[in-house]
């Protein structure tokens, strides 16, 4: 106990150090080096005060450097008249690195729930402040100043609406349009525009898979992932390098034990993005997914890239699993669950931008009362009679008295009450069969959770005056020959 020479060690010390059994008895723990000597003195100090230690959780390093972590437990105990240290260590590397991945993933959930929630109520925000740009068009005593000042405000609007976008897909509150599609012929066509994006000192290589690589999904929000994890890439190498890019079928097997918590047995799509850049270090890897988290210089990243990227990646049901290195470069891993069914039906969003107004009758369900004021104005100058409710029993008592003359329910879906708009949908779509419903949403669990009924179309806020325009007449016009 004086030096700390081994006296003898089991088979599973050797194949854990990678010591041998006579490079290692007679010799100190000092002299093989796999404890510290700031380790070795706070064992020390507790052993000579308590005579023991109990899952004390100690640093170990191999025969080749590797660094473990431990929990060690030891006993003083006196053989022959001499006092002897029996010790027993656990490694428990893996179970520390699940841990503080289970930890990661646990603050994202709690930052994501912020990010929606702030993103949600801004949204409302945004359709209110759009719908009152569209209808300062029609002012004919406008100067060419004030008009100039609108567009300005409405792109403005635009990139604050891509912000929240980008938000509440981080948080995966973003509703999903769900398509059948080929991560092949995917990443193909976004090469096609992002070769110049990459640069010309970037050597380039696209590995797709040698068969169909299918995944559920939706399309603009898988094209985000690739997109934002290339120019990520890109801008770790900016006196140029090597970009790999991947795609490919993998089958996980249930053991051995997976590498992340979401980690999971079966078929998954795998796309990789691998470039020779800076990398990072391991501060910098607990904190990349996190929003407004950024290495570049002010004003050159908003830090939400990689967090929209997990916020998408995690609403898909896959995971990431990232490799860096400081001056090595990293290595992006995505996993979705590989499609093997039929196509699935994909919902309706094409719109025609000249299209104007008409003459039926709509309910409108809004509890934000800007909100619910600006679309109602908006609409009637299109033509349209519109029926206003609060929420979802001031909508009962609207459709109780007016069943009969309304052509199409509008409305929010998360409303105060226990009445949400799919709510309403199911309810006046079972006394008026072929009733035409649009639900507005910029996050919807219980959409993404059930699925959207058949004869419902989701509309993401903030609303785009001219599409809901074109999405009312188009399924107005439907109703029409159906029951023409």
């Amino acid at each position: 106990l004086a030096d700390g020479t081994l006296l003898e060690v089991n088979e599973q010390f050797l194949a854990v150090s990678g010591f041998g059994r006579e490079e290692a008895l007679g010799r100190t723990s000092i002299e093989l080096g796999y404890i510290t000597s700031a380790d070795r003195q706070r064992l020390l100090e507790l052993l000579q005060q308590k005579g023991r230690a109990d899952n004390l959780e100690l640093e170990f390093a191999t025969r080749d450097g590797r660094k473990i972590q431990c929990l060690y437990s030891g006993d003083v105990l006196t053989l022959g008249g001499q006092a002897q240290l029996f010790s027993i260590v656990q490694d428990v590397s893996a179970k520390k690195q699940m841990e503080d991945q289970l930890r990661q993933t646990q603050k994202m959930n709690a930052i994501g729930q912020l990010a929606g929630g702030v993103a949600h109520d801004f949204n409302n925000i945004l359709t209110a402040m759009i719908m009152n740009l569209e209808l300062l068009h029609d002012e004919v005593s406008l100067s060419l100043e004030a008009r100039e000042s609108i567009k300005e405000l409405e792109l403005l609007a635009k990139r604050a609406a891509d912000l929240t976008r980008q938000l509440l897909q981080f948080s995966r509150r973003q509703v999903m349009q769900i398509q059948v599609l080929d991560l092949n012929r995917m990443l193909d066509n976004l090469l096609r525009m992002l070769r110049r994006l990459i640069g010309e000192n970037i050597h380039l290589d696209f590995q797709p898979a040698t068969r169909p690589v299918r995944i559920q999904a939706d399309l603009g929000m898988m094209e985000q992932v690739a997109m934002n994890l290339l120019v990520n890439a890109r801008d770790a190498m900016p006196h140029g390098g090597r970009l790999l890019l991947k795609a490919e079928l993998v089958d996980i097997p249930g053991t051995p034990p997976p590498s992340h918590p979401e980690a999971r047995a079966g078929r998954f799509a795998c796309l990789t993005v691998q470039d020779t850049g800076t990398g990072m270090d391991a501060a910098t890897l607990q904190r990349i997914f996190e929003p407004f988290f950024t290495t570049k210089e002010t004003g050159k990243g908003t830090g939400l890239g990689l967090a929209t990227v997990f916020g998408i990646v995690t609403q898909h049901q896959g995971w990431i699993e990232v490799e860096s290195t400081p001056g090595q470069g990293s290595s992006f891993k995505v996993f979705l669950p590989a499609h093997t069914g039929s196509a699935a039906e994909v919902l309706l969003t094409t719109s025609d931008p000249t299209a104007l107004g008409g003459q039926e009758t709509l309910l409108l369900v809004e509890d934000e009362l800007t909100v619910r004021s600006t679309s109602a104005t908006y609409l009637r100058r299109k033509g349209y009679h519109v029926l206003e409710a609060g929420n979802g029993q001031e909508a009962l008592t609207v459709w109780q008295k007016h069943q009969r003359e309304i052509a199409l329910l509008l409305s929010d879906m998360v409303m105060p009450g226990s009445l949400t708009g799919l709510d309403l949908a199911r309810r006046f779509m079972a006394e008026k069969p072929g009733l035409p419903v649009i639900i507005c949403t910029g996050y919807s669990l219980e959409i993404e959770r059930d699925g959207v009924p058949q004869g419902i179309t989701v509309m993401s806020k903030p609303i785009v005056p001219s599409a809901l325009a074109a999405t009312l007449r188009q399924h107005l016009d439907k109703r029409g020959r159906a029951t023409g």
